[in-house]
């Protein structure tokens, strides 16, 4: 067989390789794509600075709330911080900061008797929720609210708390007694401040419309 015989099948695996090279670069554009994807729809609650990371989530295990939010329940772990750590925490999405909690001032809710629950009926010690609404919710809106759970406690201390209505109160409170431990459950972003994700949301897939509500107290 001479070489020009061979020349159609030489050329064809050679086609073969290019096409079979395309299709690797191609899919190794598509795992890197999907990496930043994934880094976007990452939240994280930290510290000053971005650090430690306290708890984390994703956009994409949340749901709508309402016409217009959007809840984020964080993984679940054993990161218990201390009530007094509350004005050092920051929300960042996607490697952004979107809230420092040090600049909520005034807008401390959602301490309610009614959402206090006892654990340990021989002490009375129970917990009770927390709702912090964003410093920045009528300027930058991306975090609307924050909830969380704060205790063991007594249910009187508690109530003593229902007269607090900034963290700047909390935290003169607990200066020269042991605070009680808080952990964040879940975080409500608002729709119009996280435009951007909703489409990268719906683009992967995310059942936009399926209606997502807090889990029941821990």
């Amino acid at each position: 067989m001479s070489g020009s015989d061979l020349a159609p099948f030489v050329a064809a695996v050679l086609n073969d390789r290019t096409v079979a090279g395309l299709i690797q670069e191609n899919n190794g554009l598509q795992s890197r794509l999907t990496e930043s994807e994934k880094e976007r729809l990452v939240v994280e609650v930290t510290g000053q600075n971005g650090s430690p990371i306290y708890y984390k989530g994703s956009m994409r295990n949340g749901g709508r709330l309402g016409d217009d939010h959007w809840l984020v329940h964080l993984e679940k772990n054993d990161t218990v911080l201390s009530l007094i750590s509350l004005s050092d925490l920051e929300i960042w999405l996607g490697g952004t900061l979107v809230e420092q909690f040090r600049y909520i001032t005034d807008n401390l809710k959602s301490f309610d008797g009614r959402n206090f629950k006892e654990i340990d009926n021989a002490s009375n010690m129970g917990r009770g929720s927390i709702r912090v609404i964003s410093a920045t919710a009528l300027k930058t809106p991306v975090v609307a609210c924050t909830y969380g759970r704060i205790g063991p406690m007594l249910r009187t201390d508690y109530k003593e708390l229902e007269a607090m209505t900034n963290v700047t109160q909390l935290m003169d409170l607990y200066q020269n007694r042991t605070a009680p431990g808080i952990f964040i459950e879940y975080i409500i972003f608002k729709n119009k401040g996280i435009r951007g994700i909703m489409a990268l949301l719906e683009k992967l897939g995310t059942d936009m419309m399926e209606p997502f509500q807090p889990n029941s107290c821990r």
